[in-house]
């Protein structure tokens, strides 16, 4: 699975747990985290305690928010990234899954763009990646399904994944709020 290769980045390492960044980038986007946010999550926004992410930095389309860490595989990985950062840099400023390769200001798009293309390299390793069937916003529309499932509710869905639209999140997830009203 996914999850098998992300941790597989680090098992096989030479390096500690936590080491690498692809689990973690994987865990926020489970969490309910858009590509943009992953790239903005420091060591201080991951709460382990209360098993939630304070998710910002998506720019304006997205919400802040608190989110769930609702997946056993999620929690362990942001654990493991947490405490590999905090002995390594004790910086809670630090950035969980996104290693900027320069100084300064790096517009969202980048950071997005950057997140993109480590959640695809894994898709690609995993066998799951078709192109024109699937793409790295697939992550996302399954956690919000799996919301959607879990809960019923596309104002869930809606909150987690910091949108401001109902129907977007109803579409994402599939369900026809007006065939249902009127049928």
């Amino acid at each position: 699975t996914m999850k098998d290769l992300a941790d597989y980045d680090t098992d096989t390492s030479t390096y500690e747990s936590g080491y690498s960044r692809t689990p973690a980038c994987l865990a926020l986007v489970l969490c309910g985290a858009q590509s943009g946010e992953v790239s903005a999550v420091r060591v201080c926004d991951i709460d382990l305690l209360n098993r939630r992410v304070w998710l910002h930095g998506g720019g304006e389309r997205y919400r802040h928010r608190w989110v769930p860490v609702d997946d056993a595989w999620a929690w362990e990985a942001l654990a493991a990234r947490v405490a590999y950062l905090t002995k390594r840099y004790n910086d809670p400023e630090r950035l969980v899954a996104y290693n900027p390769l320069t100084p300064g200001p790096h517009p969202l798009k980048d950071r997005a763009a950057a997140t993109s293309m480590t959640l695809g390299r894994l898709m690609k390793r995993a066998g799951v990646r078709q192109p024109g069937r699937n793409r790295v916003a697939s992550l996302l529309e399954y956690t919000a399904l799996r919301v959607f499932h879990q809960t019923g509710r596309v104002e869930a869905v809606a909150a987690r994944l910091g949108m401001n639209s109902l129907d977007s999140a109803a579409h994402l997830v599939g369900y026809d709020w007006r065939t249902e009203c009127n049928p």
